[in-house]
C-alpha cells in the first residue's frame, strides 16, 4: 500500500502526496517537516512520487500507478529535471515525480523542495505568491519581515518577545481568500541543507491573516516609512520570483513566462491591498514597537 499525506491551504487548494516502495520513508520525512496529515483526500490533487528503478525508464509508460490510479497511459511531458524528474499531463492536473536515488543529505532536500512546484504553481494561479520573508504573528494577525540574506531577518524573527511568535523565518506562502490574504509557513530548507541533523519542523496548514509587509533595512537608528503602492509592486514581485525560482525544478532559463506574468500581476493586487513599509532596524533595538504603532 502506498504511503499518503495530504497538505491543505486557506484558499482551499489541497494536495495529496503519494509514496510508492523506497519513497515512502523519503515522503515521511517530508511530511514530518511540514507537519502533513496522514489521511487521504479523495478531492485533492495527486502528487504522485517514487523512485527510480529500471523499469520506468526512459519514459514513464508501463509504471503500474498510471493504471491503478486511471491516469492516461500515454500524453505525459517530462521536465527533464534528472534528480527530480517531473511528469505533467495536460488533461490531468495531478504530477508524478520520479526521483533518483539521492546521493546525500543535501540532494534529498533539495528534491523535497522542488516537489513542491505544483503548490507553488496553484497558489499563484489562485491569486497568491511565494515570498522570502520571516512570518510574525500577534492577536492571529501576520506580518512579514522580508530582507535579503544576512540582512538581519532571521535574528528579527529569534528576537521579537510575546505575544509575538515567531511562525518561519525565512519562507512563506501568501494565499489569496475571498476576503482577504493570509499567510502560511513554510520550511527554512537551508537549515537542513547545513545540518543533517536538523529536526525542526513547521505547521504549513496553519495561517495568519496577513497585515502588513516590512522590507528591513539595517541602521543606527530605528525607524518606519511607508512605501508607496508602485515600489512596493517591484520590491514584491523581486522577492516572489526568486523565491518561486529557487523552488523550480528546471533551470531558470526555463521559467515559464506566463508564470512571471501571474507573479506580477499577482504583486500589484498584493501591494493595492496590503500596507507595505521600510523597516530601520538597529541591532539590539526593539523594532517590533514601530510594527505596533503601524497596524
Amino acid at each position: 500500500m502506498p504511503t499518503k499525506f495530504s497538505l491543505k491551504l486557506a484558499d482551499g487548494s489541497s494536495w495529496q502526496f503519494i509514496a510508492f516502495g523506497k519513497a515512502k520513508p523519503w515522503l515521511r520525512k517530508l511530511a514530518r517537516i511540514m507537519k502533513l496529515k496522514k489521511k487521504s483526500n479523495k478531492k485533492a490533487v495527486n502528487v504522485f512520487i517514487l523512485f527510480q528503478d529500471g523499469s520506468n525508464l526512459p519514459g514513464i509508460a508501463k509504471i503500474p500507478l498510471l493504471y491503478r490510479n486511471n491516469l492516461p497511459l500515454k500524453g505525459w511531458q517530462s521536465n527533464g529535471d534528472q534528480q527530480a524528474e517531473r511528469w505533467t499531463h495536460p488533461q490531468r492536473s495531478h504530477t508524478i515525480f520520479v526521483l533518483r536515488k539521492p546521493f546525500n543529505h543535501q540532494a534529498m532536500i533539495i528534491q523535497m523542495w522542488r516537489t513542491l512546484a505544483p503548490v507553488y504553481e496553484q497558489v499563484i494561479a489562485n491569486g497568491g505568491l511565494a515570498f522570502h520573508a520571516g512570518l510574525i504573528v500577534r492577536n492571529k494577525k501576520g506580518v512579514l519581515l522580508s530582507a535579503p540574506g544576512g540582512t538581519g531577518k532571521s535574528t528579527c524573527c529569534r528576537r521579537v518577545p510575546k505575544p509575538w511568535q515567531a511562525w518561519c523565518d525565512d519562507e512563506c506562502l501568501i494565499v489569496k481568500t475571498r476576503n482577504d490574504y493570509r499567510v502560511h509557513p513554510f520550511p527554512t530548507w537551508s537549515e537542513y541543507l547545513g545540518d543533517q541533523k536538523c529536526q525542526h519542523s513547521w505547521p504549513t496548514m496553519q495561517s495568519a491573516c496577513l497585515s502588513n509587509i516590512y522590507f528591513l533595512e539595517q541602521a543606527t537608528k530605528e525607524g518606519v516609512e511607508p512605501i508607496h503602492p508602485g515600489v512596493a509592486t517591484v520590491l514584491i514581485h523581486h522577492t516572489a520570483k526568486d523565491m518561486t525560482q529557487k523552488a523550480w525544478p528546471q533551470p531558470k532559463t526555463a521559467f515559464p513566462l506566463n508564470m512571471k506574468h501571474k507573479i506580477f500581476i499577482n504583486a500589484c493586487r498584493l501591494a493595492k491591498k496590503i500596507s507595505c513599509f521600510n523597516l530601520k532596524v538597529e541591532r539590539f533595538g526593539k523594532f517590533w514597537n514601530n510594527i505596533i504603532a503601524k497596524k
